[in-house]
């Protein structure tokens, strides 16, 4: 049942940030590009490609934390930016590994001392990939995290309804996750969805009593910067320079123009409509990324500092 504007929830100071211009769909400076973890090594000039990323927003894995790795990014992390705390469900899926309770208690307890030490940060409500809509509304009942520092996932072969129920739940961070027949980014069937869903909420809050009841929510589309330009995301992450600064460095793109470049497109464009994106350049990423995860676990190895917690 809608609630009526007399005990509509407050709107988060961060998401009152823009919410005129996230309902106008206009405001495209608004949009945050998230750098997901790791970032690691220098150019073979030795420049840090932190240094090109510093006041941005950033995305850390539980499922890949490292020694160190908070310390790194909370000192980049800019004011009025996101640290987006991922519960490591993709990365399980990718595995094929299922996730227990033992795991997800181990997350909520990290999750929960970052968003006591660190104000920009949102944790991601644990999530089961492939899992039936009852099994992730189990999980969401049953994260303890704090409602208004969480973001759910709302998976794209779910029905449309149950976005209307995370936003009438008090929910205000959608996170987007492609699965299922749409878990191809880029695709038609994935472009038809995602026009679907923004319709779905377009015609919930053209509704002038739900919309004065309830703030339209933020939505961040995960591993989505690619898509980021062309649609009405409030933000994005991917692994983009994570995984190819370095590569781009010895074709002459220097790591501070490789960022500005991700950044500059993933905010360009408002609207939805349909997207030319590569499945095989994302493939190729994808690859690269489990080499690079690879790489990093034989270093963890031998220095002793196996996924210890930040």
């Amino acid at each position: 049942m809608t609630q009526t504007p007399a005990t509509c929830p407050a709107i988060p100071a961060f998401l009152d940030r823009t919410v005129e211009t996230i309902e106008a769909g206009a405001d495209t400076a608004a949009k945050l590009v998230v750098h997901g973890l790791p970032i690691t090594g220098k150019t073979a000039g030795g420049v840090d490609p932190w240094r090109a990323v510093a006041g941005g927003s950033f995305l850390i894995s539980y499922y890949h934390r490292r020694k160190g790795d908070l310390e790194r990014v909370t000192a980049a992390l800019g004011d009025d930016q996101i640290l987006l705390l991922d519960n490591g469900a993709f990365s399980a899926w990718r595995n094929g590994l299922e996730l227990d309770d033992d795991y997800w208690q181990g997350f909520e307890t990290w999750a929960a001392e970052i968003l006591a030490r660190v104000p920009q940060a949102v944790a991601i409500v644990p999530d089961v990939i492939g899992g039936s809509v009852d099994d992730n509304l189990r999980l969401i009942r049953e994260c303890t995290l704090p409602i208004e520092r969480t973001m759910v996932v709302w998976h794209l072969n779910e029905p449309l309804e149950l976005l209307r129920y995370h936003i009438e739940s008090g929910r205000y961070f959608i996170g987007i996750g492609s699965a299922g027949e749409f878990a191809q980014v880029g695709t038609a069937a994935w472009t038809a969805r995602m026009t679907e869903a923004f319709d779905y909420l377009d015609a919930l809050f053209a509704d002038a009593d739900f919309a004065s009841c309830y703030a339209r929510p933020w939505l961040h589309m995960l591993r989505g910067i690619g898509v980021q330009g062309a649609w009405r995301f409030d933000s994005a992450d991917s692994t983009n320079f994570a995984v190819n600064y370095k590569r781009q460095d010895k074709r002459g793109e220097a790591p501070a123009q490789f960022a500005a470049r991700i950044e500059g497109g993933a905010r360009r464009g408002s609207g939805h409509r349909s997207v030319d994106e590569r499945p095989t350049a994302i493939a190729a990423d994808q690859a690269a990324l489990a080499e690079l995860m690879r790489e990093i676990w034989r270093e963890s190895i031998d220095a002793g500092e196996l996924a210890l917690a930040a």
